[in-house]
């Protein structure tokens, strides 16, 4: 994420107030991510950033970041420009009254602005994932909001590579009783930065689902 991770901590820095700390977890990547963080951490005394020796994954890469975070209100989100910034306090406000605050693009009011085919392969995931399931309308977006003492009550799922650990983290908890409010939000284009979906990624999604809604009607 080289060229999205300054414009992101720049609204970031703008949309926040103290007091906060922004985690950036690098898994292993091979571009320029590092250098441009350091940068930006001489202006920015609030960015703490961890990069690890290999590629854990993006389940390890979240529970990590949890590790090491001291809020006692966790904020997680992509680097890639998805996710804007200016709907945090939107979600800080609906966590006032909720134990997850879950950013939606498959609510009434979000929107998703991807580009085909990927936006028209996530919508139908919903679908599937939501009639199985049931609870909430978008299982797949990585932007929300929480108290940390959620991760107590909850496992976080750790063995997932790739997002489809949160399908898994959301079902578990709605399940458990847990309040979660959607916040409807528009997902954004991608930024610089080429995506890693694949219909392997896509596999493992589907069968995460399938193994849910297996135990869920049982």
């Amino acid at each position: 994420e080289e060229h999205n991770i300054q414009p992101l901590i720049t609204r970031l820095t703008t949309t926040l107030h103290d007091p906060y700390e922004i985690l950036i977890i690098d898994d292993h990547s091979q571009d320029n991510t590092k250098r441009e963080v350091q940068t930006l951490m001489h202006h920015h005394k609030t960015i703490h950033f961890y990069q690890r020796n290999k590629k854990y994954g993006l389940a390890s890469a979240f529970h990590y970041g949890f590790s090491k975070a001291k809020g006692e209100i966790i904020i997680i989100m992509d680097a890639n420009l998805k996710h804007p910034p200016e709907i945090i306090p939107k979600l800080l406000h609906a966590l006032t009254t909720c134990d997850i605050a879950k950013a939606s693009g498959y609510f009434h009011g979000g929107g998703d602005q991807s580009l085909p085919p990927r936006r028209w392969i996530v919508h139908i995931l919903n679908s599937i994932t939501h009639s199985l399931l049931g609870g909430l309308h978008d299982y797949t977006s990585l932007f929300m909001a929480f108290h940390r003492n959620v991760i107590n009550k909850i496992h976080f799922p750790t063995h997932a590579f790739h997002g489809e650990f949160i399908i898994e983290f959301l079902h578990k908890a709605h399940a458990a009783g847990l309040h979660i409010t959607e916040v409807p939000f528009v997902m954004q284009k991608r930024g610089r930065s080429k995506t890693k979906a694949s219909p392997i990624i896509l596999l493992h999604y589907f069968k995460t689902v399938y193994k849910l809604a297996r135990a869920h009607h049982a």
